[in-house]
């Protein structure tokens, strides 16, 4: 009867230390996304800035740009998390893969790759009803300098954090 009784407080305890070990892990992973999420708002809001300013939008056209635009990058951000979620059920391995394996991973590659440019395309026949050439390629290149400038930043973050 000892041994029961015993054996009942160990696993008690035991539940109780597990218990509260799984709450502290998920309040982290909560603390984490949530921190994230922060960042990606953050990163967001930066870019709103950076290419309403470099394309030096009005008022009247930014409330017709933002719309059309943000549809774009719902549809391209989509599309990227189902090719990273085909990607890592392939775990695609290049030195072992078949020939046919490697057809398949080609196949899949060009077809992203269309429909990212698709997506594209619809986006440039919708802007250019309202906004003139010029401020289009300027939104190219205010795509690409943001995304340069936060991927410097982000390195110079890392090196700080690395060297202090």
């Amino acid at each position: 009867m000892k041994q029961i009784a015993t054996s009942f407080l160990f696993i008690s305890v035991f539940s109780v230390a597990s218990i509260q070990a799984q709450s502290k892990l998920e309040a982290k992973q909560e603390a984490r996304q949530e921190a994230r999420q922060e960042t990606k708002q953050k990163i967001e809001t930066l870019k709103i800035a950076y290419i309403t300013s470099a394309l030096e939008l009005t008022e009247a056209e930014a409330q017709v740009f933002w719309p059309i635009y943000n549809e774009a990058e719902v549809k391209r951000r989509e599309l990227r998390r189902n090719r990273m979620g085909e990607r890592k059920d392939a775990q695609v391995n290049f030195k072992t893969m078949t020939e046919k394996e490697a057809e398949t991973f080609i196949d899949q590659e060009m077809e992203f790759k269309q429909k990212e440019l698709d997506i594209q395309k619809e986006l440039h026949s919708k802007l250019k009803k309202i906004l003139p050439a010029k401020k289009i390629a300027l939104l190219y290149k205010a795509e690409v300098d943001f995304q340069r400038k936060v991927l410097q930043d982000l390195n110079e973050h890392r090196g700080n954090k690395d060297g202090h």
